[in-house]
């Protein structure tokens, strides 16, 4: 991001750090949005369900800058297929691919495949990687990634539940990659990023983040990252779920007189909605099950910007 000038031919409306690029087409108002996904923990322990999270993931991404999907690519990475196992990952992830792709009306229009990816005879997480591009009615007013101003209200979407297979909690704080990856409601997905996308196009979001990595907070501290907007929230989570990685769900921000709008919306397209908290100060503040979290934004952000350099330190 550093390196690479993502800004060539000044069309570049969202660059990196949000959920998708975003991309004017000069002489319109419209857009192109894109985002690639892939969770090679997930494809892992469920390649069928390893797939079709990518790509819900990646509509979801594009969702969250009001673009529907036209297109994906994908870039099928994985072992040697001579290997009978690795053979049953590839089937897997592309039936999941293919099942995701045909619930939230995305065509396949190119990819690739990468095989024979190993080491001493150990392959390679399956690793079938798509990018989705969509296209944005308007690339005025796009609602940011981060949390833009004081006083917002924060509002949950999506259901929250204790999945933790293969999520970042387990594997990095607790080196354990097992159990059943983060169910893939499909139908749920697609009511999110219409919901999303009608939302965004009217206007009455200033933030959007979905949740994936890391779960929800993550994506909360993400959210005051470069802004130096904190947050409180009251979440009805236990500590640990905090961290959990549900699918299909979305943090976003709004103007106090947008949140009735807002909650009726939500409701009439039978997406699960929770009002949490606001934005503000120079804290996060979580009210979780038992338990109270309070961190200072400046600090947490330094740790968090400087976490690759220190690991390369010590590599």
């Amino acid at each position: 991001m550093d390196q690479y000038d993502h800004s060539v031919r000044t069309n570049t409306v969202i660059g990196p750090g949000g959920d998708a690029a975003v991309l004017r087409l000069k002489g319109s108002t419209s857009g192109l949005a894109i985002s690639s996904e892939v969770n090679p923990s997930y494809c892992y322990l469920d390649p069928r369900t390893g797939g079709a999270q990518a790509v819900a993931e990646a509509v979801r991404n594009l969702a969250c800058v009001g673009a529907r999907p036209v297109g994906l690519s994908d870039c099928l990475n994985f072992g040697n297929p001579e290997n009978p196992e690795i053979a049953w990952q590839l089937r897997e992830s592309i039936r999941g691919i293919s099942t995701a792709c045909r619930a939230l009306e995305v065509p396949v229009v190119s990819g690739n495949v990468s095989l024979y990816n190993e080491t001493d005879g150990v392959s390679i997480h399956p690793t079938p990687t798509v990018v989705v591009v969509g296209t944005v009615p308007s690339v005025e007013n796009l609602p940011s990634s981060r949390f833009t101003r004081p006083d917002q209200r924060i509002v949950l979407l999506g259901e929250t539940g204790a999945q933790f297979g293969g999520s970042a909690y387990l594997r990095l704080l607790h080196d354990i990659e097992q159990g059943r990856p983060p169910k893939v409601d499909l139908e749920a997905e697609a009511r999110l990023a219409e919901l999303l996308r009608i939302l965004i196009f009217n206007g009455q979001l200033s933030t959007v983040h979905d949740l994936s990595e890391g779960g929800f907070a993550v994506a909360l501290a993400e959210g005051c990252f470069g802004s130096g907007i904190g947050a409180r929230v009251q979440v009805p989570m236990t500590p640990t779920e905090l961290f959990e990685e549900s699918q299909a769900r979305a943090l976003v921000a709004c103007a106090p007189g947008e949140l009735a709008d807002l909650m009726e919306a939500a409701e009439q397209a039978s997406v699960p909605a929770r009002e949490i908290g606001a934005t503000g100060g120079s804290e996060i503040f979580i009210r979780a099950e038992g338990a109270e979290v309070r961190l200072d934004l400046r600090e947490l952000e330094e740790r968090w910007t400087q976490a690759l350099p220190r690991a390369m330190e010590t590599a």
